[in-house]
């Protein structure tokens, strides 16, 4: 309570004992309204400094959870980018596999082609693609080694 509102009080107190002295009814009457009007507004104000300071209390609480969310969001925040950043390379994993597996599944890379001399234009067998690959376009997109 701040000494303004004891100021009040105690002049409240004061008041009382000069309505008990008035003489008639009507100055009894009038006297006795402006004191409960006052007391009223002194109770009140008594509340709602009990409310401020509850407010306060709740308001430092609000801050703190506040301050812990934010915490919160920040660990959070790196989590996920930490997670992006791995699923950049498991990306780049995936697109080496497809690749490879397109080249063995291309059906032409498995043809062994039939090559001619120009000397004499006879045939001569070649080995496929992927024979002359011998899988190591496969072994490149597992180990992320460049061709």
């Amino acid at each position: 309570m701040n000494d303004q509102l004891q100021t009040a009080k105690d002049w409240l107190g004061d008041l009382s004992k000069i309505v008990s002295r008035q003489k008639t009814k009507e100055d009894y009457e009038y006297a006795k309204k402006r004191t409960e009007a006052l007391g009223y507004l002194i109770n009140r104000v008594g509340e709602l400094e009990k409310d401020i300071r509850r407010w306060e209390k709740s308001a430092d609480s609000w801050a703190e959870k506040n301050t812990k969310l934010e915490e919160e969001n920040e660990r959070l925040y790196r989590i996920i980018n930490r997670a992006s950043e791995r699923n950049i390379g498991y990306i780049e994993q995936n697109q080496r596999y497809k690749q490879a597996l397109e080249f063995y599944a291309n059906e032409e890379n498995h043809i062994d082609p039939f090559l001619y001399t120009r000397e004499d234009s006879i045939p001569v067998h070649d080995e496929s693609k992927v024979n002359e690959d011998g899988g190591k376009i496969a072994r490149q997109a597992l180990t992320g080694d460049e061709p």
